[in-house]
């Protein structure tokens, strides 16, 4: 799934059967090669990873193929088992210091994608996007991180909006704002919405 998408993306065209402008085989060939060299997967179907686990295999990957980045998706299915009175907050919390760590020893950077819990509708019916406190043990989610990202699904407009909820060094690698995307099915990547063409008249005035 995951090497279908990212040949959707690298090629810009569909990979799957019945879409117009399918990618070619030899273009098929020339993304898994692109993705060969910039990507390692981390297969743990045997059972429900680690956070412990999964950095000493990131560990290796860096050293043997140079990576220089590591992306935990989705959050909910590393191991997240605790004995005793530990908390699920205090796991949260030593789990985002663990992979702060190590980003730091190793020069790499740790995207982790985590859902939000059940988000209530609003008086239109509609989900306002979500912030880093909609998620569970959230406190620690928004005080520990370096950034946070929101990616906000609008059905109804069929567009994502992409929020920085948190930049911790703003100016250094980001600020807060906000920006708006089509997500394309055929390529699997986001697009700029289109801009909306000017009248005469707002040409005039422009």
């Amino acid at each position: 799934m995951h090497i279908r998408r990212l040949s959707s993306m690298y090629v810009g065209k569909p990979f799957e059967q019945g879409f117009n402008g399918r990618m070619t085989e030899e273009e098929l060939k020339d993304a898994v090669n692109w993705i060969h060299n910039h990507f390692y997967f981390i297969e743990t179907r045997d059972h429900t990873p680690s956070i412990q686990k999964i950095l000493e295999i990131t560990k290796g990957a860096i050293q043997k193929f140079g990576c220089n980045a590591l992306v935990i998706d989705p959050y909910n299915e590393v191991d997240a088992s605790r004995s005793g009175k530990y908390r699920e907050d205090e796991h949260v919390r030593d789990f985002i210091s663990l992979n702060k760590r190590f980003a730091k020893m190793y020069d790499i950077t740790v995207f982790v994608v985590a859902h939000p819990t059940k988000m209530a509708k609003s008086d239109g019916g509609q989900y306002a996007p979500p912030t880093a406190y909609d998620i569970s043990g959230a406190a620690h989610w928004y005080n520990q991180s370096d950034a946070v990202i929101t990616v906000h699904r609008d059905f109804d407009n069929d567009s994502i909006e992409v929020i920085t909820r948190k930049i911790r060094e703003q100016g250094l690698y980001g600020k807060i704002g906000s920006a708006r995307f089509i997500f394309d099915h055929a390529s699997r990547s986001f697009k700029e919405p289109p801009k909306p063409r000017l009248s005469g008249w707002d040409n005039a005035q422009a």
